[in-house]
């Protein structure tokens, strides 16, 4: 079964599943995990999808819905194929699966995604008052380990953000 048609089987079995029955929803939810974990090597799928998004990341009419799918997908099956393209979806601010990027990220532990992540810094959204997303990306950097990754954690010591700040002091050895 390919990704797509795993997306859209279950896409099909929720439609038909009224939005008040969260018992089987949970249960869809358990059952589609069990088969994206189950996935033989969809990492080229995946990443020809996150391509298609990457070219125009901010456009309003690509299916949240559809790329949560794929970003959920890539999550179990990391690869350094998606790199790039999640590199420059991260960069979108109106993109709403910051977090769920920045997971990937750091499981692959490249320092080309230094930059992104440098920018994605700097959004600070109001469903995220306790910067989650920030955080995340600190130890995303420090899991990278490069030098500039540090320089760009030692500039959070300060931060006015409290979550920032700790998590920084933290990294730094001086928390």
């Amino acid at each position: 079964m390919t990704v797509k048609d795993l997306i859209q089987h279950f896409d099909q079995k929720s439609s038909q599943i009224p939005v008040s029955n969260s018992a089987a929803r949970e249960l869809l939810r358990k059952e589609r995990i069990t088969q994206i974990k189950n996935l033989s090597t969809p990492q080229d799928e995946v990443a020809a999808e996150l391509a298609i998004y990457a070219d125009n990341p901010c456009n309003e009419s690509m299916s949240g819905n559809q790329m949560t799918h794929w970003i959920i997908v890539a999550q179990f099956h990391p690869s350094i194929k998606y790199l790039e393209s999640l590199c420059r979806i991260l960069e979108c601010e109106s993109f709403f699966w910051h977090e769920g990027i920045v997971d990937i990220l750091y499981d692959l532990k490249d320092e080309r995604a230094i930059p992104s992540l440098e920018k994605a810094l700097t959004y600070e959204f109001d469903y995220d008052p306790w910067r989650h997303l920030g955080v995340k990306i600190l130890e995303t950097l420090y899991v990278i380990g490069t030098p500039s990754a540090f320089e760009i954690i030692k500039r959070f010591l300060r931060s006015s953000s409290p979550e920032l700040r700790k998590t920084a002091n933290i990294l730094c050895g001086k928390g």
